[in-house]
């Protein structure tokens, strides 16, 4: 329920950022991935017809495919189309920038972000984002 919460009320916000914050917060609820996996994705990185999240560097060096489902399917798309009206490079942009297309935002500022969100969202201070296993978590007071 916190989760959903948070999501919503990204989506019901006017920040200039609402549908970075949402994409990357709905990925990491939706997939688990570490925060280091999903900053360094591009836009290339997903294919929305094939619904597979490509993972070029992973935690052991490897390469991954994660399954999307439906809901994150249709932010992450939403997400890209929003990039794309922005005119960013295909080849260079990350999918979650930062303060320029090509690079992505630093693990500080995703946590400044969802702290952010987990505020005016009215969530429990101790819902962190788990920078090790990636993804929500709830973490003991």
């Amino acid at each position: 329920m916190e989760v959903a919460a948070i999501l919503e009320t990204i989506r019901q916000s006017d920040d200039i950022r609402a549908d970075r914050d949402e994409a990357l917060f709905a990925t990491y609820a939706y997939t688990g991935i570490r925060c280091s996996e999903v900053l360094s994705l591009t836009l290339l990185d997903y294919d929305h017809d094939s619904g597979v999240l490509y993972l070029p560097r992973t935690k052991n060096g490897g390469r991954q495919l994660k399954i999307v489902p439906s809901p994150l399917a249709d932010i992450l798309k939403k997400r890209i189309c929003v990039l794309l009206r922005e005119q960013v490079s295909l080849r260079r942009s990350v999918l979650f920038p930062g303060r320029s297309a090509d690079q992505p935002m630093s693990a500080r500022h995703v946590q400044v972000r969802f702290d952010k969100w987990k505020k005016l969202a009215g969530i429990r201070k101790t819902l962190t984002i788990t920078l090790i296993q990636g993804g929500f978590c709830n973490v003991t007071v």
